[in-house]
């Protein structure tokens, strides 16, 4: 069963490749979604990390 808010995010993702516009499928996106949501998240605003103060980050990253 399709998460019709999500797919209302993703409906219109595409990427660039060689100068080539490719259009998921459904089912794609939703996979994207999902890998995206299970990945850890590290991210690093202005210094933050996950709200946490890190001198040595001074520009936004993920990793």
């Amino acid at each position: 069963m399709a998460d019709h808010g999500t797919m209302s995010h993703v409906d219109g993702l595409s990427v660039t490749d060689a100068g080539r516009q490719r259009r998921w499928t459904a089912a794609g996106k939703l996979r994207i979604v999902a890998q995206c949501r299970a990945a850890p998240r590290r991210v690093a605003v202005f210094g933050y990390i996950n709200g946490f103060y890190d001198p040595r980050r001074t520009h936004s990253t993920l990793g």
